[in-house]
C-alpha cells in the first residue's frame, strides 16, 4: 500500500509495487531511518527486475539490473501536469546526408537466429554484445509484428558509413517518418547475389537499401519488400549504447516527429465551422449506355445538361499512368465545331477496342488559331493533390482511404483490408496522396503486404501489389526499341573534401581523403561539405569515402505493343539482350505512357527494380 508524505509517493517494500522510469529505489529502508543506498530506476520493471543508474557503484557510477521486491520506492511528484523529464541530450550528432533517391527499400534480418538454429554470432562480436548486454538491461525483446527493438529503438542493419554496431541513428524519410534505431550489424559494401545485385557505401542494390531491419525469425515478415516513396534524406548518429545506455529509453519511442509546440498533444479533431456544401459523388454518365465503336477508338466529353459529344480528334490521344503519387492523365486535340461546347470539370471517358481505359474531369484546355482545342484531363486521384489536415488513430489504411474518398465525395470499388491499424496520426498541411502513402508504407513496415491503389475507370480499387502481374511479355518481339543507361554520375565520389571554420584561430581547418588514384579512369567526383564543431574530420571523410563505382541502370521500352491493362504498378516479364547483361526476370511499370494514333495503340514503359531505378 503506498502513502503519501508529501514529497512524493512513497511505496513499501513487499508492496506489490512495480518501480517505473524515474523512479528512486532504497535499501534498508524503513521509512524513518536513513537509507543504505538510493539509485535511480532507469527502466520499467519486468520479469521481477529492473535496470538502474546510481553513483558509489564499486566506486562509480554504473548501471545494474536488481530485484523488485529488494527495494522499496519513491515516485517524485511532477507538479500536477508534468508527465516525464526533459529529454536526453544525445552523446554526439554526426549528419550524413544521402545523394536523392536512395534508401526506397527496407529488407530483413534474423536478429535472434541461434535460438532458431542458424549459426550464432560470434561470442566476441560487437553483434552478440548488443544482444547480451541488452539482455542484461532488460532491453532486449521484440514487437507483436516481430521487430527486435533495443529499449525504445529498432534494431537494423546499416554499412559503417553511418555508424558502428551499437550506434544510435535516426534515420529521416523523404515522407517525413523519422526511425530511431540502433545498429545492430553491418551490411557489406560490396556484396553481390544471384542477381549480381552491386552494393556501395551507402548500401545493398546501389544504395536502395539503406535500412535492414533485425526481426525474431519466428514472426519475419514474408512479403515483398516495402518501398518508402521518396527514400532516406540523411542519417544522425547520435552516440553508442555502450557507452550511454540511457539513451536507448530517453525518448518517447513513438518513431515520429516530434511536434516543436508547446501545449496539450492533438490527439483528435473537430470542425468547428463548415460553411458551403459539398459537391456530390459524380457518375459515369455512359455506365447505362451502349455506345458506337468506331475504328477502335471512342472517347465521349459529358457537358451542359447531360449533353455527350464524340469529338473529333486531331493526331494522337496519350493515357499516362504511375506507380505511385501521381493521378493518371489522358490528353488529346479536338477540332472546335459549332455544336460542341464543353468547360473544365467535365468528364471525359475513353475506350479502346471496347476496353474501359480512362474516365475523369477536364482540367485544362489550351486553344490554338486553327480552332483546334487540346484537353488534359485526370482520373479521381487528381483531387489526392490537395492538401489537408487530418487526425487518425486505430485506423487501418483501408479506412482512411475510405474516409478521405467520402470526404471528397470520390467513387471507390474494391478496396481490401490492409489490416493494420496506425497508430495516433496527426497529419498538418500534407498532400493526400503523402498521408495514404504513408499510412501503406507503415503497414509494410509492420508485417503487412505492399499496396497499390488506382482508379479503375472511375472507381478506386486498394489491392496488394502481387495481383498486378500481367501476362505480357517485353522482348524484341514485343518491343521496338528500349533506351538502356548505366552513369556513375550518381552518388560516386573519388574524392571528400571536408572543412571547418575555427573561430578561434581564425583557420578554414580542411579534411581531405583522395581515392582518385585508385579509380583514374573516373577522374575527380568530389564530395565537399562542411564539420559541426567537434566532428571527426578524418573519421568522416573515411566513413564518406567508402564507396564502390557501382554503375546504377535505368530501363525505358519503347513502342511496345499496346495493352490497357499494363498501367503504372503492374508487373511484366522482360526478356531482353541489353548488351552488357541479359535480362529475364519480373520488373514493375513505374510509369506507362500510352499513344493512340491512326488505329494503333504503342506503350512507353519505364521499368524499375533490382538494380534498375
Amino acid at each position: 500500500m503506498a502513502e503519501n508524505e508529501g514529497k512524493g509517493t512513497f511505496h513499501g517494500k513487499g508492496s506489490g509495487y512495480s518501480p517505473k522510469i524515474g523512479d528512486l529505489f532504497l535499501k534498508d529502508y524503513n521509512g524513518v531511518d536513513w537509507a543504505s543506498h538510493i539509485g535511480i530506476v532507469r527502466t520499467d520493471a519486468a520479469n521481477g527486475s529492473f535496470s538502474s543508474v546510481e553513483g558509489n557503484s564499486s566506486n562509480s557510477v554504473a548501471s545494474n539490473t536488481r530485484n523488485v521486491s529488494d527495494y522499496c520506492y519513491v515516485t517524485p511528484p511532477f507538479n500536477g501536469s508534468s508527465v516525464g523529464a526533459a529529454p536526453l541530450a544525445p552523446q554526439r550528432e554526426i549528419v550524413i546526408e544521402l545523394p536523392g533517391g536512395l534508401g526506397k527499400i527496407y529488407t530483413y534480418e534474423t536478429w535472434n537466429r541461434e535460438e532458431h538454429g542458424y549459426s550464432a554470432w560470434n561470442s566476441d562480436s560487437a553483434q552478440k554484445k548488443l544482444i547480451t548486454v541488452s539482455k542484461q538491461r532488460n532491453e532486449y525483446s521484440f514487437d507483436g509484428e516481430g521487430y527486435g527493438f533495443v529499449g525504445k529503438r529498432y534494431v537494423v542493419a546499416m554499412t559503417s558509413t553511418f555508424g558502428d554496431i551499437g550506434d544510435y541513428v535516426d534515420i529521416y524519410c523523404a515522407d517525413g517518418r523519422v526511425i530511431n534505431a540502433v545498429i545492430g550489424d553491418e551490411k557489406s559494401q560490396t556484396y553481390e547475389d544471384w542477381d549480381n545485385n552491386p552494393a556501395n557505401k551507402w548500401g545493398h542494390e546501389n544504395g536502395q537499401i539503406v535500412v535492414e531491419f533485425l526481426t525474431n525469425w519466428s514472426a519475419n515478415p514474408l512479403h515483398e519488400n516495402p518501398s518508402s516513396n521518396g527514400g532516406v534524406l540523411k542519417v544522425i548518429n547520435l552516440g553508442n549504447y555502450f557507452n550511454y545506455p540511457e539513451y536507448a529509453i530517453g525518448f518517447d519511442g513513438t518513431g515520429g516527429v516530434a511536434d516543436s509546440n508547446s501545449g496539450k498533444s492533438i490527439t483528435s479533431i473537430q470542425t468547428m465551422s463548415y460553411i458551403g456544401a459539398s459537391v456530390d459523388f459524380r457518375e459515369n454518365p455512359l455506365n447505362s449506355k451502349k455506345m458506337l465503336n468506331q475504328n477502335n477508338i471512342e472517347l465521349y466529353i459529358s457537358g451542359a445538361e447531360g449533353v455527350i459529344y464524340k469529338p473529333v480528334v486531331v493526331d494522337e490521344i496519350t493515357w499516362e499512368t504511375e506507380a505511385y503519387g501521381s493521378p493518371a492523365q489522358l490528353e488529346f486535340t479536338i477540332i472546335k465545331d459549332a455544336y460542341i461546347s464543353f468547360e473544365e470539370g467535365d468528364q471525359v471517358i475513353f475506350k479502346y477496342k471496347g476496353a474501359p481505359a480512362f474516365y475523369g474531369f477536364i482540367f485544362q484546355k489550351q486553344r490554338t488559331k486553327q480552332h483546334h482545342i487540346k484537353v488534359t484531363a485526370y482520373d479521381q486521384t487528381r483531387y489526392f493533390k490537395n492538401s489537408d489536415c487530418f487526425v487518425f488513430e486505430g485506423c487501418t489504411a483501408t479506412e482512411i482511404v475510405k474516409s478521405i474518398c467520402n470526404d471528397y465525395k470520390i467513387a471507390y470499388g474494391q478496396l481490401e483490408d490492409t489490416g493494420i491499424k496506425l497508430p495516433l496520426t496527426v497529419c498538418d498541411n500534407v498532400q493526400v496522396f503523402q498521408i495514404i502513402e504513408n499510412a501503406l508504407d507503415y503497414t509494410v513496415a509492420q508485417g503487412g503486404y505492399r499496396f497499390l491503389l488506382w482508379d479503375n475507370f472511375g472507381s478506386l480499387v486498394l489491392a496488394p501489389k502481387f495481383w498486378y502481374k500481367k501476362n505480357y511479355v517485353v522482348c524484341d518481339f514485343t518491343a521496338q526499341d528500349f533506351d538502356y543507361t548505366t552513369t556513375i554520375n550518381e552518388g560516386t565520389y573519388t574524392r571528400v573534401k571536408l572543412y571547418y571554420d575555427n573561430d578561434q584561430t581564425g583557420t578554414r581547418e580542411v579534411y581531405i581523403r583522395d581515392k582518385s588514384a585508385e579509380y583514374p579512369k573516373f577522374g575527380v567526383l568530389q564530395y565537399c561539405s562542411t564539420l559541426d564543431e567537434g566532428e571527426d574530420g578524418v573519421k568522416k571523410a573515411e566513413e564518406i569515402i567508402k564507396i564502390t563505382t557501382n554503375k546504377i541502370r535505368k530501363l525505358d521500352i519503347k513502342g511496345a505493343l499496346g495493352d490497357v491493362t499494363v498501367r503504372g504498378g503492374t508487373q511484366v516479364y522482360v526478356e531482353l539482350n541489353l548488351g552488357d547483361i541479359i535480362q529475364k526476370k519480373w520488373m514493375e511499370c513505374f510509369s506507362a505512357k500510352h499513344t493512340f494514333k491512326n488505329g494503333e495503340h504503342f506503350m512507353d514503359l519505364h521499368l524499375v527494380g533490382g538494380q534498375f531505378i
